[in-house]
């Protein structure tokens, strides 16, 4: 039957005409009736197909993820909704090869395999990319939360168990690790820095390229470890977590508009986000009640704490309400890699509860984690974003016609000289450990190794072509692999020159790290610098070690 090429010259329009009809009514029972599985592989929905559909994954040393969407279509970005499918991860012993053909390749290694709830994710990373990230559940079955089934808390990739995952596009990112990249520098020093694993995705038999499978910033046991608020004792001082992000989530307007400059000229008709994570806005009504109030409270009462002529006072001041190191640390990460979103995007806060603080002994002031990296080190044409020089947190008295602000309260701890001197601590302390110039360019060769040795990177460029062509925001465009990770080096270099001009201090005393430190009998509670900021193991100077029994000992760092 000739009924896509129709001789018009030969057929009475009539016939044409019913001919057309039949082919219309047709597709149409097509579409309805028969769930082809490539309907997720169509342009419906944002859902973009790779550039090349018959790259071929034989063999990877990276976990190879399987998602069958068991002939549905993801649903649109703006439907926000998780369909249920199947997913299986393949990732043999160490040293051995992981294989895509798992009929010709039985008995590999199965890390996790089971149902799951999908959906995209992301904004800017979702929007400009042609390669989506994903948020992921993972179920017991494949009937959906919303219906009644059950998430099921498991472990993934050696990252410890939770049911909330996501998964990471690189894309505009080139080189695919920018995101990798500043967790593990950052992981040694912050109290959770989110694990993520590279990996090579085939979706419905499809080769979908290089993503990173990461852990969120998010209340599960092995990572925030958040309580319900009022578990303990009724205290509705936490758990919470809150993300300063844009006004496409339930969110807590701050009081206090943002600042244009140093002086504290107020940005009006600007104001800081602050979106629920943990509880959500769904999750209030299960809650006591005020649950939402209290979170509201605490946000405005940590905000109030720079609010003053004498909110540098170390008792009563902003260190009353915030973990200083832990902002420092958020800040050094940020600026270190010049991440145009930092401060005002993709920020996340969190605090634990003044009774279960006291209870476990933890830390009640607010703290910050780390997310989203994909347009830092670098990447961005815009916001200067591509200069080694300057810093991101003068956003503000730069760009003050985007909606998204820095918080008021970063301008308030640079005036405190204090604060000041305690980041240059931190960074000479970083300098001297894992942020040294060979130890970042040992971690970017890890990487590139990982992404090249076994070809993920060539086969990711088969089936994108990504390298060689713009991608929003590209401050550069190289024509290789190889390039795009040279640009990377270069831009580190100078951008570590930067800080170092701007913030490091005199170089510390080296020496032989005491292993007698641990030999007590008290147990060690922290190890600090002389200037009392927290390590997470010895570092290169003078250290003092802190015993539970009150006592303290001065080691020498390695």
């Amino acid at each position: 039957m000739k009924i896509y090429s129709i001789n018009t010259a030969a057929i009475a329009g009539k016939r044409v005409y019913v001919h057309i009809s039949c082919l219309l009514l047709l597709t149409m029972a097509l579409f309805a009736f028969c769930p082809f599985s490539v309907q997720a592989q169509s342009e419906w929905d944002n859902f973009k197909p790779t550039k090349n559909r018959y790259v071929k994954l034989n063999q990877t040393n990276l976990p190879i993820v399987f998602i069958n969407l068991q002939g549905q279509r993801l649903a649109s970005k703006w439907e926000d909704r998780y369909i249920a499918a199947r997913m299986k991860i393949i990732q043999n012993p160490e040293g051995q090869l992981n294989y895509g053909d798992t009929v010709a390749h039985p008995g590999q290694q199965v890390d996790y395999e089971g149902w799951i709830a999908i959906k995209y994710r992301g904004n800017s990373s979702f929007n400009s990319s042609e390669k989506k990230p994903y948020a992921i559940r993972t179920l017991e079955s494949n009937v959906l939360p919303d219906d009644g089934g059950k998430k099921a808390k498991v472990q993934i990739l050696g990252m410890g168990k939770d049911n909330k995952w996501a998964v990471i596009a690189p894309f505009s990112d080139k080189v695919m690790f920018r995101d990798v990249l500043s967790l593990e520098l950052a992981r040694p020093w912050m109290d959770f820095v989110p694990q993520a694993r590279m990996c090579e995705f085939i979706i419905d038999g499809t080769y979908y390229g290089v993503y990173a499978f990461a852990e969120r910033v998010s209340k599960g046991k092995q990572r925030l470890n958040l309580h319900d608020p009022g578990e303990d004792g009724g205290d509705l001082t936490g758990d919470f977590l809150v993300e300063i992000d844009r006004d496409d989530d339930p969110y807590y307007p701050s009081r206090f508009r943002p600042w244009k400059d140093f002086n504290g000229t107020q940005a009006w008709g600007k104001t800081i986000k602050y979106q629920y994570k943990s509880p959500e806005e769904d999750e209030f009504a299960d809650l006591p009640a005020g649950t939402k109030v209290a979170l509201n409270n605490e946000i405005h009462r940590m905000e109030n704490s720079f609010n003053g002529d004498n909110y540098t006072d170390p008792e009563n001041g902003y260190r009353k309400y915030i973990d200083v190191t832990s902002f420092i640390d958020y800040m050094l990460s940020t600026e270190v890699s010049k991440n145009i979103d930092g401060y005002r995007l993709s920020t996340n806060l969190y605090k634990y509860s003044a009774t279960r603080a006291a209870n476990e002994g933890l830390d009640a002031r607010w703290k910050m984690s780390l997310w989203d990296f994909n347009i830092a080190w670098g990447n961005a044409d815009y916001y200067q974003g591509g200069s080694t020089e300057g810093w991101h947190y003068t956003f503000n008295i730069r760009e003050q016609n985007d909606d998204c602000q820095v918080p008021f309260y970063w301008y308030r701890m640079l005036n405190d000289d204090t604060y000041v001197d305690q980041m240059k601590q931190r960074w000479t302390a970083y300098r001297h450990a894992n942020y040294s110039d060979e130890r970042i360019m040992a971690t970017v060769d890890s990487l590139v190794n990982l992404l090249t040795v076994e070809g993920a990177a060539t086969r990711n460029q088969q089936a994108w072509g990504a390298i060689g062509r713009y991608v929003w925001p590209n401050n550069f465009v190289g024509y290789s692999y190889e390039a795009e990770v040279n640009y990377l080096k270069n831009w580190i270099t100078d951008r570590l020159a930067f800080m170092d001009e701007n913030l490091l201090l005199e170089e510390q005393p080296s020496g032989i790290v005491d292993k007698s430190y641990g030999n007590h009998q008290g147990n060690v509670i922290g190890i600090y610098n002389t200037a009392g900021i927290k390590q997470g193991r010895p570092r290169k100077g003078v250290n003092i070690v802190r015993y539970d029994d009150g006592s303290t000992r001065k080691v020498l760092g390695r």
